[in-house]
């Protein structure tokens, strides 16, 4: 029986969303298109796209879903780092005692959060969900375990954000360059032949037009169909070495 099995971790940026992305337009179902076309008998997808996931939290699921799927496995996706790496105004602790409050106070100081995001970013301590060392290690973990388990894993970094919302949150360009080159060098330190970095974020930069034409200008980090089919594209010729 040909059976060819699909995973994929990723965080908003892999999800559909509302007024901007069509399931059917993510990258994980253009993927699948393209799979269905070849003769198997059946096809196992895992599409665990989270909004708000951390790379720590995908690879805990990651290693729950290896306890009810068999490996090994075709191909795995990851894709995390700008809800690990975003300057955050407050720490999730305060925030966590924020959304405990009577609503009206919660929805006071939520806008006040948003509403001053940049002087308390740039006064604060730049609170980040998950630093450095632990992005670095728990890739380092994923990456070893899935090398052994899956024939390709595709690691997608983290696209750039738009000069608009670089300015609202100050530092974000900065971060998803330093979390970008921790994925690189987590890759090359390795230093196997079936795990590759998909550079999205050097591609977006490559093609034609306004970085708002592939990145979304009112979040500044989500994306548009086209970012989505590159990213397709480029997993569909790894796929093709598979098949």
């Amino acid at each position: 029986m040909k059976i060819f099995k699909i995973a994929l971790y990723g965080d908003s940026i892999a999800c559909a969303r509302q007024g901007v992305v069509e399931s059917f337009q993510r990258y994980i179902a253009l993927v699948d298109v393209f799979v269905r076309t070849k003769d198997l008998n059946y096809i196992e997808i895992r599409d665990n796209a989270i909004g708000g996931a951390t790379l720590p939290e995908l690879y805990n699921l990651y290693l729950k879903d290896n306890t009810y799927f068999s490996l090994p496995g075709d191909l795995l996706i990851i894709q995390s780092g700008i809800v690990d790496c975003a300057p955050r105004p407050i720490s999730d602790s305060l925030r966590s005692k924020i959304s405990k409050l009577p609503k009206l106070i919660r929805n006071l100081a939520i806008s006040y959060l948003h509403r001053n995001r940049r002087r308390l970013i740039l006064k604060g301590k730049g609170y980040v969900r998950t630093n450095k060392i632990v992005f670095k290690n728990t890739l380092e973990k994923f990456l070893q375990h899935a090398a052994s388990n899956y024939k390709t894993v595709i690691v997608v970094n983290i696209c750039p954000t738009t000069p608009h919302f670089d300015k609202h949150s100050p530092g974000l360009s900065d971060s998803i360059a330093l979390y970008n080159n921790i994925i690189d060098n987590t890759v090359e330190k390795l230093n196997v032949n079936n795990v590759f970095v998909l550079d999205i974020y050097n591609r977006v930069f490559r093609e034609k037009g306004k970085i708002t034409e592939y990145i979304v200008e009112a979040d500044g980090h989500h994306i548009h169909p086209i970012t989505h089919k590159i990213i397709s594209e480029e997993i569909i010729e790894k796929c093709k070495e598979l098949l």
